[in-house]
């Protein structure tokens, strides 16, 4: 109690050398609490998911188009079985409709659903704010928590029908978002069985069991073989685990994309950066801390000739450094909190509380005294008392020390500075680099929300209503209705060139209104 007391009515002694090493480790503190936060998420995607090491995905490659699929799809194609039945502990199917139409009260809302079996939340664990996890009924629908404010307010969606693809379905239960970040975006759930033929490939869920070796299955099925079209074609086999840090998949990075993706290269990137935002408030402690801990050298040789032993030395030392950090760690905390609604609108994500914040806190509580006081203590317990007596702001080697410091804390920090110029003036290159094609004056608007599944008069009545006012509107000089943009689309392709060469391209499939809007030119021949 008395170190205590003694640690910091030596802090108070020291006002403005505390306040300046406080503010320093806080904010080096909260922009590694900010970066290690979004890492952790990374790195637990799914963590809901049950088993995901033996959650295996099927990709089908064809000629290097790959996405997800399923096994059944190329029918007798698919010329083996690589993962044996009796191997295929459960299986779930599901489609995805990215950005839907379903309608509530003679409403439009443009919604993320997945098609999916009644096993998809043996996959997955969701806890159930109301209602029931069912779908065993091909009406079965459940909505997610922020998809049901959204639609009902405070009112239980419990028992609501909507209607979506000409089907009605009744809502059984609504859902809460993960703790965690999940790689499938959904707003709502129904059932597969709602429609017989969804008219699109739908992608298989296999959990394995622990004895299936993937990297031996791999080994026999990524090899292309030609299908009965023609097609060269070929299938990985990627665990839950590994599928959200695919790359080969093709895949768009939308944000409000059903399906999202990472990128091992960025974490390694932001980790990399948080570690030495970490060293640079690391070091400028320890710097800090050694020039008003030189005031005290005579006070230490004085005691040490009194029978100051090495414990009561570490403790003391420990302890002023456990108390800045201690504050330091809560002004980190109030600047986390502070700069969450900016730093989740720049993320497009919220990072919510979690057990880890605690366990990261108790990391830094634990770690950085020790840290910070190992060079203090060495110093101050090996050099004899007359040296201490004599004071140290002459000791050469003391200011060795600190300049070494210094120099590693300046280039840490002058290379920081370095590269977020670099990235930064590499972005506005970037975003002010001319396109080659025209980039103002268009819009992207999703005007036609209904699906195609079971065609009627009535839609094709108000699409072509769409089209008239479209064209007749006074504001609009050209405008075309296609799946394809200048940005995504398409996929990849193998075409012979004039030397009987295959070359992959990717290729889009576009309308002469295409190379209109982007005023595209041809270099040789004409527009078809």
């Amino acid at each position: 109690m008395k170190t205590l007391k003694y640690a910091w009515r030596f802090l108070m002694r020291s006002k403005s050398y505390t306040i300046i090493n406080l503010l320093g480790l806080a904010f080096s503190l909260a922009c590694c609490i900010i970066l290690m936060r979004y890492i952790h998420r990374e790195l637990t995607v799914d963590a809901h998911s049950v088993d995901r090491e033996h959650i295996v995905v099927p990709l089908r490659d064809i000629e290097g188009n790959i996405f997800p699929g399923n096994l059944q799809q190329g029918g007798s194609d698919a010329d083996s079985v690589y993962i044996p039945d009796n191997c295929i502990m459960e299986q779930c199917r599901m489609i995805v409709q990215q950005q839907d139409n379903v309608v509530y009260d003679n409403t439009c809302y443009s919604m993320n659903v997945l098609a999916v079996d009644s096993t998809f939340f043996h996959f997955f664990r969701y806890s159930m704010i109301a209602g029931t996890a069912s779908l065993n009924a091909p009406d079965d629908a459940i909505i997610s928590r922020h998809y049901a404010r959204r639609i009902f307010g405070k009112e239980n969606p419990v028992g609501k029908v909507m209607e979506f693809n000409g089907k009605s379905v009744i809502i059984r239960g609504v859902a809460d978002e993960p703790g965690c970040k999940a790689l499938l975006r959904f707003d709502m759930l129904v059932s597969f069985k709602l429609m017989e033929n969804w008219r699109r490939l739908h992608v298989s869920l296999m959990r394995v069991l622990p004895s299936v070796n993937l990297d031996a299955v791999n080994a026999i099925s990524n090899v292309y073989r030609k299908d009965s079209y023609g097609s060269m074609i070929r299938w990985k086999f990627v665990n839950w685990k590994d599928f959200y840090w695919e790359k080969s998949m093709i895949h768009h990075h939308d944000y409000d994309s059903i399906m999202q993706f990472g990128n091992r290269t960025h974490l390694y990137i932001l980790s990399g950066v948080a570690m030495l935002l970490l060293l640079v408030g690391i070091l400028n402690f320890i710097n800090i801390y050694m020039v008003f801990m030189m005031k005290r050298s005579k006070e230490y040789g004085v005691k040490k000739v009194f029978g100051l032993q090495r414990l009561p030395l570490f403790l003391q030392i420990w302890m002023e450094n456990q108390l800045l950090a201690i504050l330091a760690l809560l002004t980190a905390w109030l600047l986390v909190e502070a700069t969450q609604a900016p730093v989740s609108h720049f993320m497009n994500e919220t990072i919510e509380y979690s057990v880890f914040d605690w366990q990261l806190s108790l990391g830094f509580l634990l770690l950085l005294p020790l840290v910070t006081s190992i060079y203090p203590y060495i110093k101050y317990n090996y050099i004899p008392p007359i040296v201490s007596i004599r004071s140290l702001a002459t000791n050469r080697h003391s200011i060795t020390v600190r300049m070494a410091f210094l120099f590693i804390q300046y280039v840490i920090t002058a290379s920081l500075l370095i590269l977020s110029l670099y990235f930064g003036k590499q972005l506005d290159f970037l975003l002010d680099t001319p396109t080659g094609y025209r980039t103002e004056g268009i819009l992207k608007a999703r005007l036609l929300h209904e699906n195609q599944i079971n065609p009627s008069t009535e839609r094709v009545a108000r699409q072509m209503r769409i089209k008239q006012l479209l064209n007749e509107c006074p504001h609009i000089d050209l405008w075309m209705n296609s799946n394809v943009t200048i940005l995504k689309g398409g996929g990849v392709n193998r075409i012979l060139n004039d030397k009987d060469i295959q070359q992959s391209m990717h290729t889009l499939f576009v309308s002469p209104s295409f190379f209109q809007i982007y005023d595209l030119k041809v270099l040789e021949g004409e527009i078809p």
